[in-house]
């Protein structure tokens, strides 16, 4: 009710002139409470009146006042005001004004029934939930009815993360290790340009997806938020499904980068990343792996100290990757090596399993039959049977 109120005041404020008239009035009438605001400020043409509640819309009346907005505030207003049961519409407007009256349902309490007014529990909407995904969306802007519309919008789909400006995007990031960032370009103390760079040239946060929203739609424009390194860029007013398409998109890059290291004959230099410095990432990783394989004591902290990261920023820097573990990651990479070395015949099974940095050649059997579908003798008998009829041939 008081962010309804204040948007429907608040733009009364802005379109009206200083020496204007605002009027606020509450009437309560057969079990409805109605509450206007009337205003003396610029009106709205009646040719206009049905676009005012469309996402972004502004009139160009509002446009030339001089007064900021986003084409936000009523929709939201009107939103809300669905929450209890109500509406937000434009009852009259001309020239001389316009009157926006909120309206919903009234319930008096009857005499007596205040004494059990501590016991009463208001129903509350619940705007996490076991339901919905995992995945961590940071939203970043300084508008706050555009904030609070685009949350109200992603929090029945994701975990919804929300900053003002950059620097307080860069603590959240760091902390919190958001899956796809939603951002603003024009913002104080940091714009979404900026956030952009920053978070796309370090090594532990140029994995994460980020999407700018705008409204400088000029090529140069785009071109300067693309070469930031953000994913996407895309220019206001904007469709919310369009939005959340391009955002799924990005994320299922993720599952697909999965799905293409844990097929068994795939080179991990063959994965195309978006960022150079996740591709650079990903080489050296691997080459460390395979310099130590052999070593079966070689492990996670070995692979973070030669990565120069901490486990925690290693972690999320490969499950942002490619979605699964660091253990995972460096068990598939020896399992891989295995077979390329059985593919040789020029080794035995145990042999095989020693050089990959298994200890117990059972556990690397148990490990590539569950991987391969086959167990490692009877894969290396096929390779074996198979060369020979190559070479009879």
């Amino acid at each position: 009710l008081d962010k309804i109120m204040s948007n429907l005041i608040s733009n009364a404020i802005k379109y009206t002139a200083n020496d204007g008239e605002i009027q606020v009035e509450l009437i309560v009438n057969e079990g409805k409470c109605k509450i206007s605001v009337t205003d003396s400020g610029i009106g709205i043409p009646k040719s206009q009146q049905k676009k005012i509640f469309q996402l972004f819309y502004r009139t160009p009346a509002a446009k030339e006042s001089g007064s900021l907005g986003t084409g936000v505030g009523l929709v939201l207003a009107r939103d809300l005001a669905k929450l209890i049961e109500g509406k937000v519409v434009l009852e009259e407007s001309s020239p001389k004004g316009s009157v926006f009256s909120l309206v919903f349902p009234f319930k008096t309490v009857e005499k007596g029934e205040e004494k059990d007014l501590g016991t009463i529990q208001l129903i509350n909407i619940p705007e996490q939930n076991s339901t919905i995904s995992e995945t961590k969306v940071l939203l970043v802007e300084d508008d706050p009815d555009l904030l609070e519309f685009s949350r109200k919008k992603l929090i029945g789909k994701y975990v919804v993360l929300i900053a003002n400006d950059g620097i307080e995007a860069l603590e959240l990031v760091k902390k919190e290790q958001p899956e796809i960032i939603i951002s603003d370009v024009l913002m104080p103390k940091m714009n979404g340009i900026q956030l952009s760079m920053s978070l796309k040239r370090n090594i532990e946060t140029c994995h994460i997806p980020i999407i700018l929203l705008t409204g400088l739609s000029s090529k140069e424009n785009v071109m300067q938020g693309l070469e930031s390194g953000a994913d996407d860029y895309i220019t206001k007013p904007y469709d919310y499904e369009l939005l959340l398409s391009k955002m799924e998109g990005l994320l299922k890059n993720r599952l697909v980068l999965k799905k293409k290291f844990l097929i068994q004959d795939f080179n991990e230099g063959e994965i195309e990343f978006s960022n150079k410095l996740d591709e650079s990432f990903m080489a050296d990783l691997t080459q460390l792996i395979e310099e130590n394989i052999s070593d079966e004591k070689f492990s996670v902290k070995d692979m973070c100290e030669g990565m120069g990261m901490s486990r925690t920023s290693f972690y999320h820097k490969i499950k942002g990757l490619i979605d699964i573990s660091p253990n995972e990651f460096i068990r598939t990479i020896r399992l891989k090596k295995g077979r390329s070395m059985l593919m040789t015949c020029n080794y035995n099974v145990s042999e095989v399993a020693y050089n990959v940095g298994f200890s117990d050649a059972k556990y690397f059997g148990t490990l590539f039959k569950k991987y391969y579908g086959v167990s490692p003798s009877v894969f290396l008998a096929e390779i074996k049977d198979q060369t020979g009829q190559i070479s009879n041939s």
